[in-house]
């Protein structure tokens, strides 16, 4: 009789172990960062089809990312690799071919940010595609030639551009411009 409570405790204390462990798997999934919390409208279909082919592009180049990452260890032959990645991608060497890119790939999004923001320089434009597309900063630093120094400097004045107080809100200003197909 004994053994037998000690086993239906340990087999409830178990069960209770699995539900809280359950429990703090779903309380973190739920707790997901603001990207998941829109790649989840995209799977209930409640973004613009501009802010779709957006996210499946950003996703593309997000994979081909880590593949080359993986594939090259070394620090310089990776940043090189990555580079020649990015512009096989995004023609980032030529702007106005990335523009072009971008504005065929996203129904005309480079276009509509020249005739919303004029005083937008062409490289604040890739830059704001850029971010758009989720490449990191230090990507962003090596394929621009930025020093990550300065890059913040850079996202303050394109963030004044665009009207916003704080660099932070860049990423939803992009993502309210995407809405409009």
């Amino acid at each position: 009789m004994t053994i037998t409570l000690i086993i239906i405790i340990l087999v409830l204390a178990l069960l209770l172990m699995i539900l809280s462990i359950r429990h703090l798997h779903l309380v973190q999934a739920h707790k997901g960062t603001e990207q998941q919390l829109r790649d989840l409208q995209l799977l209930t279909n409640t973004f613009s089809m501009r802010q779709r082919q957006a996210v499946k592009w950003a996703d593309e180049l997000a994979l081909g990312r880590k593949v080359v990452t993986d594939l090259y260890k070394e620090r310089s032959q990776r940043e090189h690799m990555l580079k020649n990645y990015y512009e096989q991608q995004l023609q980032f060497r030529n702007p106005k071919g990335m523009l072009k890119m971008v504005d065929k790939r996203l129904n005309g999004f480079a276009s509509s940010l020249v005739e919303e923001y004029t005083a937008l320089s062409e490289k604040e434009r890739m830059l704001l595609c850029l971010y758009m597309l989720r490449v990191s900063d230090t990507d962003i630093c090596e394929m621009l030639d930025y020093s990550s120094k300065s890059l913040p400097t850079i996202k303050a004045r394109l963030a004044k551009k665009l009207g916003l107080e704080q660099t932070a809100a860049l990423q939803d200003k992009i993502w309210s411009l995407l809405e409009k197909d």
